[in-house]
């Protein structure tokens, strides 16, 4: 498990598991948030492998870091892309739709080059993976 210090001082543990699994715990190892991921191995556009954002529920820690190191740390560990919808996209029968506050955490993440540009995005062809 991987110790984080948040924005507001205290002390979080990232399960980062198979890549696939995310969880993140308090000091008190409650658990306070999870990510899932779906690990897709070969697409039709020839990208080998990658893994596709599916979950995101971090209510439990908002708006302390958290999330963000969770990718951050999930690109160093797994050095594979990272994929999400489009904020544009339709409703998805497995939930991975953005909704809510995941659209600007996405948008955020794109910025940072933790999550891959949209298809489309000018910046799509210069991801750092």
């Amino acid at each position: 498990m991987h110790k984080f210090t948040a924005k507001d001082g205290n002390r979080y543990y990232i399960d980062l598991d198979d890549g696939q699994d995310i969880t993140v715990f308090d000091c008190s190892k409650n658990r306070v948030g999870s990510i899932t991921f779906m690990h897709v191995n070969e697409d039709d556009w020839g990208v080998s492998s990658y893994f596709y954002l599916q979950n995101l529920d971090l209510n439990g820690c908002k708006r302390l870091g958290i999330g963000t190191e969770v990718f951050r740390l999930h690109k160093k560990t797994f050095q594979e892309p990272i994929l999400a919808a489009s904020e544009f996209d339709p409703k998805m029968d497995d939930g991975s739709h953005l909704i809510d506050d995941g659209i600007p955490f996405v948008a955020k993440m794109r910025e940072k080059g933790l999550i891959c540009a949209e298809v489309g995005d000018e910046s799509f062809m210069d991801d750092d993976y």
